[in-house]
């Protein structure tokens, strides 16, 4: 039987990897430390608790790795702009620092833009590659999502309109998730960047 994770507990599942680079980033790992790897990469304004409902099936018989991003979460939040070659060689950094290459990545999202990043950059270091919902390219600054972060104001509402329906699901999912997902989302930088086309 698959053991679900605390929501209310899932922060202190966190450890800190200091990169080569400089840069701290949290991540999650569970699983068989013998296992094959799998790199679960969360989207824009997510974090690792994105993949807390998925990670325990998959850990049944996986070394599962799941990074907060560069400005997500509770890894460092520089200032500046963050390009997808930077955060992907973050992700690259991880892999190694950890010794989890070659490793099969799953990007969901921006995750899935990194996830091809890096596999085109570093095909040595990956195995199977898994895309959802992500694109080839960022879309143009336009649409609902353009157009709703551009209004929002410091500090943002966990529970504005704007937030519930940006984390929202069209299958049913855990409110305990959801309410959590809505906390973690207003922290993260990732808004900020875009609101200010750095990202």
């Amino acid at each position: 039987m698959v053991e679900s994770i605390s929501q209310e507990h899932f922060l202190a599942l966190k450890r800190t990897a200091m990169l080569p680079n400089g840069l701290r980033l949290s991540y999650v790992e569970m699983g068989d430390p013998n296992g094959a790897p799998i790199l679960l990469l969360h989207g824009f304004t997510d974090s690792a608790r994105s993949w807390s409902l998925t990670a325990p099936y998959l850990a049944t018989g996986f070394r599962v790795i799941a990074p907060d991003l560069r400005g997500h979460g509770n890894s460092d939040k520089p200032e500046g702009c963050y390009t997808i070659p930077e955060m992907a060689n973050d992700v690259r950094f991880l892999i190694e620092l950890l010794g989890a290459a070659p490793t099969h990545v799953v990007g969901h999202s921006l995750g899935g833009r990194l996830a091809q990043a890096i596999a085109e950059r570093w095909p040595g270091i990956v195995g199977k590659v898994v895309l959802m919902s992500t694109s080839a390219a960022l879309r143009e600054r336009q649409g609902w999502l353009w157009e709703n972060i551009q209004m929002l104001r410091d500090p943002i509402d966990p529970e504005s309109t704007f937030i519930r329906e940006w984390c929202s699901s069209a299958v049913p999912v855990e409110e305990r998730f959801l309410a959590h997902a809505r906390r973690d989302t207003v922290t993260n930088l990732a808004f900020h960047l875009l609101r200010t086309a750095c990202l």
